[in-house]
C-alpha cells in the first residue's frame, strides 16, 4: 500500500546525490558494484532509515484495508489492534477500555520506534 510512497521518496534520495561523486569513481576506476556499495547506499542511508520507521509505524496502524474488506475476518482471523481497538470504542461503546488499548499502542510504536533508532541509526550517514 505505501510502495508508491516509498518509491518517491527514494527517488528523491537518490536525485539528491551528487554527480560528481560518481565522476569521481570512475576516474578512481570504480566499477558499478563497488560505487552501489561506497557512494550509493551510504548517501541513502538516511532515506532507507526514515523508510524503515515510516513503514513499521504505518503497519502496525493499519486498519482501512481490514475494515474494508474483511471487518476483522471469519472468526477475527484478520483481526489487529487498530481494528479491535475501533470495535471496542464505537461498536461496544468501551472508550475506557479502547483508551488503554490505544495507550499500550503507542508505548508498543514508541518502544519499536527507540528500538529502530537505537539499532539503525549507528549505520546512517549524514554528510
Amino acid at each position: 500500500m505505501h510502495l508508491g510512497f516509498i518509491f518517491l521518496v527514494l527517488l528523491g534520495g537518490l536525485k539528491g546525490i551528487s554527480r560528481e561523486l560518481y565522476e569521481s569513481a570512475d576516474i578512481d576506476g570504480a566499477g558499478n558494484i563497488s560505487q552501489f556499495w561506497h557512494i550509493t547506499l551510504p548517501m541513502l542511508s538516511p532515506v532507507l532509515f526514515f523508510s524503515s520507521v515510516v513503514t513499521m509505524i504505518s503497519s502496525i496502524q493499519a486498519f482501512g484495508q481490514f475494515n474494508i474488506m474483511t471487518k476483522g475476518g471469519p472468526a477475527d482471523s484478520t483481526n489487529v489492534v487498530v481494528y479491535e481497538l475501533y470495535r471496542e470504542a464505537f461498536v461496544n461503546f468501551q472508550f475506557g477500555t479502547a483508551s488503554a488499548m490505544a495507550m499500550i499502542l503507542f508505548m508498543a510504536i514508541l518502544l519499536l520506534t527507540i528500538i529502530q533508532f537505537a539499532l539503525g541509526e549507528k549505520k546512517v550517514f549524514y554528510q
